[in-house]
């Protein structure tokens, strides 16, 4: 009786450690997307400034130059090479 009620607890402790290690339940995990600068001798210096930017979905990617509005994704102006990716 007592083994089968320790059994209980170690498989409820598992499963509730499992979900807060991963962000399962009430929690949802936010997904974030970073700005990645594919670099050349044109590269323009307002991309060069948002390299390395991390948003959450949903959220704007600023120029920190000023000379561009905030915008969701790539491309930031005509022949843009940045790309997003997940982290």
């Amino acid at each position: 009786m007592e083994e089968e009620f320790i059994e209980q607890e170690m498989r409820e402790y598992s499963k509730n450690n499992f979900k807060e290690k991963y962000g399962i339940g009430n929690k949802k995990p936010k997904a974030k997307r970073q700005w990645v600068l594919h670099s050349s001798q044109e590269t323009c210096e307002s991309c060069k400034a948002m390299n390395g930017q991390i948003r959450e979905i949903g959220e704007q990617f600023t120029d920190p130059k000023g000379v561009f509005d905030p915008v969701d994704r790539p491309p930031l102006h005509k022949n843009c090479k940045c790309s997003l990716r997940s982290v």
